[in-house]
């Protein structure tokens, strides 16, 4: 939804919505006040998972397309109804979304293919499949530079669990859903999506090779 209705390098400047913290979440370390393009926030959003950031670029893309000035959490629900009509124009017809960052919420649920379906729509923007498939990636903005670590570990070659020819997509935990991770990989010229819930912090990363080690295979 950002890249789709915001400017890459729209100015965005940080406000009171990332008080709006959960205790333990995980963060890109924003701060009141500073400002940055729209598209480092995404990179601070899909790299370390930053809720903080996911925050932001809501407020922004709500306010955007709603012509309004928004309290942080109405753009945070008027976001979230983006995201459901975009869900449903899709296809995620188990999908229902209450905020722009994953934590744990009553009324915010999905599949294994409801994912696999709208990451594979997401990969098809050249953006994002850039952004999700960077190792690392230093930004830049009015309160310095900072280099943010994509925690997806198939993709960091120095770790135990690199695949080679992995290209994204996104890590996510909470206490209820465990650790999850969406992956893409191009293997053997064939392009991949694998989904998996509900796991363990290394078993995330042991199903998901398993899954495309069998894909690749068939």
């Amino acid at each position: 939804m950002a890249l789709e209705k915001g400017g890459l390098q729209d100015p965005v400047t940080v406000g009171d919505e990332v008080r709006l913290t959960t205790k333990g979440e995980s963060t890109a370390g924003l701060r009141e006040g500073q400002t940055l393009t729209l598209r480092d926030l995404i990179v601070a959003m899909m790299l370390p998972s930053g809720n903080d950031a996911a925050r932001t670029v809501a407020r922004y893309i709500a306010e955007k397309d709603s012509g309004c000035k928004l309290s942080a959490q109405k753009s945070i629900d008027y976001f979230a109804g983006l995201m459901n009509a975009k869900a449903s124009k899709l296809g995620a017809k188990k999908s229902h979304f209450t905020n722009p960052h994953g934590l744990h919420d009553p009324g915010h649920y999905t599949t294994a293919g409801d994912m696999a379906l709208l990451s594979r729509k997401a990969m098809k923007n050249k953006v994002f499949s850039s952004i999700v498939s960077e190792p690392k990636q230093a930004v830049a903005g009015s309160a310095g530079s900072l280099t943010y670590v994509n925690r997806n570990q198939l993709l960091q070659e120095e770790s135990e669990f690199y695949v080679q020819g992995v290209n994204g997509v996104k890590t996510g935990f909470t206490d209820e859903a465990g650790y999850c991770l969406v992956s893409s990989a191009t293997l053997n010229g064939k392009k991949f999506i694998g989904v998996v819930l509900h796991s363990s912090s290394g078993g995330v990363y042991t199903d998901t090779r398993s899954l495309l080690q069998y894909a690749k295979n068939r």
